[in-house]
């Protein structure tokens, strides 16, 4: 590492004033809180560059997705902008690299690359949505999925139930 480079055991230690750029990597949802301050210190107060890597700052079993969830990703989370987003699905990829739009990729072994692109979309979409993107692109495509993707559909839409509540 160069001299310009110091490395902090977060949230023990905390930022000095000569610190002038911050990267969180991979933050927990037990340091949510540690997240928020340090944000609110540096990043909103002071101004300075702050970039969350692979954030899982909403997890059930510390924050819940009920009431402290959802005020957490309001306080927080609403406020960041996602600059990369890779994450696989059970038929395909969802990605982002800002500041393009969010990609739904499908499997497709005939591809140059091994998935097709579906379709994009200025917002990140759903569990409910990922579902309906790909039923839309496979409406004839009958393998004999149709209760997987009934249950996925199901289950999709409870879990966006449960997270609003």
């Amino acid at each position: 590492l160069g001299a310009n480079v110091n490395l902090k055991s977060f949230p023990r230690d905390k930022p000095s004033k000569e610190d002038s750029n911050f990267l969180v990597i991979c933050p927990r949802a037990s340091e949510a809180s540690a997240v928020e301050i340090l944000i609110d210190d540096v990043a909103r107060t002071q101004q300075k560059p702050t970039v969350l890597i692979n954030p899982e700052l909403v997890d059930m079993g510390t924050t819940g997705y009920g009431f402290a969830g959802r005020r957490l990703k309001q306080r927080l989370l609403d406020e960041l902008t996602q600059a990369y987003l890779l994450k696989t699905l059970p038929w395909g990829a969802l990605a982002l690299t800002y500041p393009n739009l969010y990609s739904v990729y499908q499997e497709d072994a005939n591809a140059p690359d091994g998935y097709k692109l579906l379709t994009t979309r200025p917002t990140l979409p759903n569990g409910e949505e990922l579902e309906e993107i790909y039923a839309e692109y496979n409406k004839n495509d009958d393998d004999g999925d149709g209760l997987f993707n009934n249950l996925a559909t199901g289950f999709s839409k409870f879990a966006d139930g449960f997270s609003k509540l």
